[in-house]
């Protein structure tokens, strides 16, 4: 169940501009102009300014150490004129559109972070673009779904089963209607069964296997999407890579622990 707690007017609308990139108006968050480059990629539908809500308040803390980026998904809430087509409901469009926005952000490296789909999108990313990827962290992760996961994908699919308040706010923030929202959802946990569900597991530990740069997994173990055994999966199959557990932390673990989160992924990123 979603809640809606860390639900909070933007306070970073200063940090926030726009850009053009493959066809979509990107809205963007860039906070601080430290030597330490770090690129967040959200969820599957969430605004940035809420999911990644911890991230900005304490990056803005420590704006000399630091530059953070992130972004509103492609084709919702503040990234669109155009919304989402379902003909680009797919994860290689985001990668497409994110290697594309950091190469304009003009950096050399970035250490990539990645929350739930958002993880998807990294990973992949680093597989296509490992020039631009000096380290990577992510949580909600999967390597492939399981029978486990399949209750709380269904869960996650029907919306009357999540949070109503929650819901209103993202139909306002996307300027969309529920119908709409219902059918971006589904066509997007459709396209998740189909890549992920019942897949050759040796063609997707070959994928991985492209991934070489320093990488950290962090699982909650009450997370039914990105599960413990998901962590160990993706540890065992990516080289360079740590697994750290979080005993009781939920899916959206970066809003469970705000300081705990922040100080594990900067000490990662610092090493």
């Amino acid at each position: 169940m979603e809640t809606t707690s860390n639900i909070i007017i933007d306070p970073f609308q200063k940090y926030t501009s726009t850009i053009e990139i493959l066809g979509y108006t990107i809205k963007y968050w860039k906070v601080g102009n430290g030597p330490n480059i770090i690129f967040g990629f959200p969820g599957q539908l969430g605004p940035a300014r809420f999911r990644f809500s911890t991230l900005l308040q304490r990056f803005s803390k420590e704006m000399d150490k630091y530059t953070f980026y992130t972004m509103d998904r492609p084709g919702y809430f503040g990234s669109q004129p155009p919304s989402r087509k379902l003909s680009d409901i797919n994860f290689q469009v985001d990668v497409d559109i994110c290697a594309e926005f950091l190469k304009l952000m003009g950096h050399q490296q970035y250490s990539l972070l990645g929350y739930s789909a958002g993880a998807q999108v990294v990973m992949l990313l680093t597989m296509k673009h490992p020039e631009l990827v000096k380290s990577l962290v992510v949580w909600g992760a999967w390597d492939l779904f399981y029978n486990e996961n399949l209750e709380a994908h269904n869960e996650h699919k029907d919306l009357k089963l999540r949070d109503q308040t929650y819901i209103k706010y993202l139909i306002r923030e996307d300027g969309s209607s529920w119908e709409h929202l219902e059918t971006q959802l589904h066509a997007w946990m459709d396209y998740i069964l189909k890549e992920y569900y019942n897949q050759d597991e040796a063609l997707w530990v070959k994928r991985f296997e492209k991934i070489t740069c320093p990488t950290f997994i962090i699982v909650g173990t009450e997370d039914k999407f990105g599960t413990v055994a998901q962590g160990n999966h993706l540890n065992k199959h990516i080289k360079n890579s740590r697994l750290h557990i979080i005993s009781g932390a939920p899916h959206r673990l970066q809003l469970y622990k705000p300081d705990e989160f922040f100080d594990l992924i900067t000490t990662f990123i610092l090493q």
